[in-house]
């Protein structure tokens, strides 16, 4: 089929999420979908739990890129019904969910790459966890998980940065300043390369848990590491 029957589909419209690795891969299809099929697209900027709600009412974005399994509610039901198909998986080896800290500051502390040691010394961490952005349902998981872990009590306030920008950017700042930091990130990703950090041990993998913290619903929160994310 030549590029010209492509373009007869009319305008497709691309999700484009607010973190850096998704906005290069949707630019990417974007480039081939003009230039290789010669369709008119569009890039659409949404959240992953926005974008399940428009396919679910919608069904639109027509293509959506760098969907993370485990923070898509709905998705897995929407490919086994028809109304969505899987096409190619964007990280081959997958993606992680993780809560970090930095390696300067677990070297002079070694007791803070484990959730207790850090609920023991939040003076230490800078009484602050960088959560998600909202819109994010990881903002949803990690808030149960704060519940779950009593930070408030311990005096660690939960931040939700206005984008994954803005996450980032706390990161490497308190990274360049050799300064406290304590809260999630997704990997892999380039500044997690760049700014050696220690995962935090905060237990294992349950199952039950992390469905129920992943909903804005839940409960009753319990402490549960994220799955390893097909992507």
């Amino acid at each position: 089929m030549g590029t010209a029957a492509f373009a007869d589909y009319g305008e497709i419209l691309v999700s484009d999420f607010d973190w850096q690795s998704a906005t290069v891969n949707s630019q990417i299809a974007k480039l081939l979908l003009g230039q290789g099929y010669g369709c008119s697209a569009t890039l659409v900027p949404t959240s992953i739990t926005a974008s399940i709600v428009s396919l679910a009412e919608n069904n639109t974005p027509d293509v959506v890129i760098e969907m993370w399994e485990n923070a898509a509610d709905g998705l897995l039901e929407m490919r086994d019904n028809g109304s969505v198909n899987f096409l190619a998986e964007v990280l081959s080896d997958g993606g992680q969910q993780v809560w970090w800290n930095p390696q300067y500051l677990v070297d002079e502390h070694p007791e803070l790459a484990t959730l207790e040691g850090i609920l023991a010394n939040p003076d230490l961490m800078g009484g602050r966890f960088y959560s998600c952005p909202d819109g994010w349902t990881c903002n949803f998981t990690n808030a149960n998980m704060a519940k779950a872990a009593d930070m408030e009590a311990a005096g660690i306030e939960v931040f939700v940065p206005g984008s994954g920008e803005t996450l980032a950017t706390s990161l490497v700042s308190a990274y360049s300043n050799e300064e406290p930091w304590f809260g999630y990130h997704w990997a892999p990703i380039p500044i997690l390369a760049e700014n050696p950090m220690v995962l935090v041990d905060v237990g294992e993998f349950e199952q039950a848990a992390f469905e129920c913290n992943a909903s804005e619903e839940c409960a009753d929160p319990q402490m549960s590491a994220y799955p390893r994310d097909a992507v």
